[in-house]
């Protein structure tokens, strides 16, 4: 389905949805290029909606559904994704730049070439996904299951793998934070 929204009708099915107790239902929508920035989309229902190259900085997507959906090149900039669920959804090229990642979903999710510097996923799911050529400097990513992810020539130098689980996962050709087969869960 594509149907192109303003942030204006997003806002307004957002409220409705509150003032209901129900989740805003945004699937399938063509939000590409849309700024929303702070936007207020806790819980949101936006599964396979595309958001390429839309600004999401300082939004609040904590517990949103984005599971499928094409954020590429997407201005992900101190957005709050806590418990969000981006489970298969295309992230290429995204700016993660202090983001809140904490418990979110990225299973088999496509971070090639996006840029978490900085960013914490604590507690978080990348099983699968595919950080080839990924900027992770200074990623805590703690607790965090990595099993079977491809990190390809992915700079990961001084992030924290306290008890990440790395099983499966393809390291070839990325940079290594010192120490850090000490930490981890498994390898």
């Amino acid at each position: 389905m594509d149907i192109k929204l303003t942030r204006e009708q997003i806002e307004q099915i957002v409220k409705a949805a509150r003032e209901s107790d129900g989740i805003a239902n945004l699937n399938g929508a063509d939000l590409s290029k849309i700024n929303l920035f702070e936007a207020d989309l806790h819980g949101a229902d936006l599964r396979g909606t595309d958001l390429s190259r839309a600004n999401l900085s300082g939004a609040n997507l904590v517990e949103a559904d984005l599971s499928g959906s094409n954020l590429s090149m997407a201005n992900l900039n101190g957005v709050n994704l806590s418990k969000a669920n981006l489970s298969g959804a295309d992230l290429r090229g995204t700016n993660f730049h202090r983001a809140n990642l904490y418990r979110v979903n990225l299973s088999g999710a496509n971070l090639s070439l996006a840029a978490l510097i900085g960013v914490r996923l604590l507690e978080s799911s990348l099983r699968g996904a595919n950080l080839s050529g990924t900027d992770l400097i200074g990623v805590s990513l703690v607790e965090t299951d990595l099993r079977g992810a491809n990190f390809h020539r992915a700079n990961m130098s001084d992030s924290d793998l306290s008890e990440a689980n790395l099983s499966g996962a393809d390291l070839s050709g990325a940079v290594m934070p010192d120490g850090w087969q000490k930490v981890v869960k498994s390898f």
